[in-house]
């Protein structure tokens, strides 16, 4: 299919080609209605869906948004990961999964049934050898914009990324917050290589851990990803 522009190619002759199919067919078939989108990004994806939903929230274009991230094991993505990785990186095991979250403005809902309000998310671009500096400043930002001192934090949780990249994500929770703040969500690393899907399950860990903690109400977790692409960023959630 051909046409002077790529937006001139008609994609109701392609639907499943274009990027938002599923996310369509679902809309449809949950009969949901409103804006609807999807964005790449990797293990920054969950993130990077958050932030979107939050400016639908506050651009009053939804009431009400259903948020999250995917990714999928399959042959087609084994082959990319195998190709694409660079030799100092480690081979991980790659893994799958899916998580969604509902957004309502806080006025709109009873606190009884709000399992965290999200008070930041950040990201930043670095360049080779920049990711500590990089997130390191995401973290501070995403802070200073809620009000948050480190010593509020109660869980950090990395994305579990099995390469060199991971390795300085961590560390540089680790500086900030202490080992202590990585320590209750250790498990998240069976998950192994979810990539998109990554911040959504890193999310729903948190939020059913925390349901059964009721010493952390008012504290805050941390949630990051790193991509190889040179992406980083970060989410803050106050537990209720």
């Amino acid at each position: 299919l051909t046409g002077e522009q790529p937006y001139f190619v008609d994609p109701a002759q392609m639907p499943n080609t274009v990027m938002n199919c599923a996310a369509g067919q679902c809309a449809i078939w949950h009969r949901i209605q409103g804006p609807n989108a999807t964005i790449a990004g990797g293990r920054l994806a969950g993130l990077l869906a958050l932030n979107y939903a939050r400016r639908l929230l506050g651009a009053d274009r939804a009431k009400a948004v259903l948020c999250g991230s995917a990714e999928e094991y399959s042959n087609e993505r084994a082959w990319l990961e195998w190709h694409t990785r660079g030799a100092e990186e480690h081979p991980g095991l790659l893994g799958e999964g899916a998580g969604m979250l509902l957004l309502e403005p806080a006025e709109d809902v009873d606190d009884a049934h709000v399992l965290a309000e999200v008070l930041a998310v950040e990201s930043g671009v670095f360049g080779d050898g920049g990711l500590p500096e990089v997130l390191d400043a995401c973290l501070r930002r995403a802070m200073d914009r809620a009000g948050v001192d480190p010593s509020q934090v109660w869980v950090a949780s990395p994305c579990s990324a099995g390469d060199s990249l991971g390795e300085q994500e961590r560390a540089v929770l680790t500086g900030m917050f202490g080992a202590g703040a990585l320590e209750p969500l250790a498990n998240t690393a069976l998950f192994g290589e979810a990539s998109a899907a990554s911040v959504s399950l890193q999310i729903a860990s948190v939020l059913a851990l925390a349901e059964r903690r009721t010493d952390v109400a008012g504290r805050v977790a941390v949630i990051t990803a790193v991509e190889r692409d040179g992406g980083a960023g970060c989410a803050l959630l106050r537990l209720r």
